[in-house]
């Protein structure tokens, strides 16, 4: 069965979470998840750590705060969109739930990192009369609005970039 070690603010060396088990199931559970509730306990953490590896995968802003953390907060040298710069010590409680969030996805979807065909750059695809065409530049992966909706103070943009002197 799956440990979960709950980042702390400090750039644990063996973390795997940015939550307790408690933690993701009271969230889940606020958010009228039953699927989540009736899942086995091994099944909910092994889908908060497989989560994980999705977080990693986003374009965070600032620096990673310790060289042998294993999550990728926290950070320094994070500002948010509104200018504020973020405590290192600290993960964000948005970072947390779009870590939830992603958990959620990961129990019920089986994995948000899929293998793309190609890498997913599908030009035109054509079943019988139905047709889908990808405009040029579309992204390759599915996009989790939701997600990355809470995380979007910390994430780069297409339209953003980040200076960072010192």
């Amino acid at each position: 069965m799956p440990t979960i070690v709950v980042e702390d603010g400090t750039g644990v060396a063996s973390a795997n979470s940015f939550a307790s088990l408690a933690t993701a199931d009271q969230y889940q559970s606020d958010r009228g998840r039953t699927t989540w509730a009736s899942a086995a306990t091994a099944d909910r953490e092994s889908a908060m750590i497989r989560a994980m590896s999705f977080m990693w995968s986003l374009p965070w802003k600032g620096k990673l705060a310790e060289k042998e953390q294993a999550t990728p907060w926290p950070r320094v040298y994070v500002y948010d969109d509104d200018r504020r710069l973020w405590d290192d010590a600290v993960v964000p409680t948005r970072v947390i739930y779009g870590f939830l969030e992603a958990a959620y996805r990961e129990l019920t979807a089986g994995t948000l990192l899929p293998d793309l065909d190609r890498g997913g750059a599908i030009k035109r695809k054509k079943v019988d009369v139905l047709e889908t065409e990808w405009f040029q530049g579309a992204p390759a992966a599915t996009t989790f609005q939701e997600i990355e909706a809470m995380l979007s103070a910390f994430l780069y943009s297409s339209w953003n970039m980040e200076l960072i002197r010192g």
